[in-house]
């Protein structure tokens, strides 16, 4: 695809952030920095049971 110089310069702009902004896919409730001790206050206050941290299902609990 040919895209005269403006038309490119724009649309690669649109990628750019400003100054003083973050990517946020790297930050949040789920990023991997504190994620477990995130979700267990967010459960804590949600009044919502622990998740179960089973380990691995044995071969014997599943039917051949």
């Amino acid at each position: 695809m040919r895209l005269a110089t403006d038309k490119f310069i724009r649309r690669f702009l649109l990628h750019v952030l400003p100054d003083g902004f973050h990517r946020i896919r790297h930050y949040g409730l789920l990023a991997s920095a504190g994620r477990k001790t995130k979700v267990a206050k967010i459960r804590a206050l949600l009044g919502a049971e622990t998740a179960k941290q089973d380990g691995p299902p044995s071969a014997e609990a599943i039917p051949p």
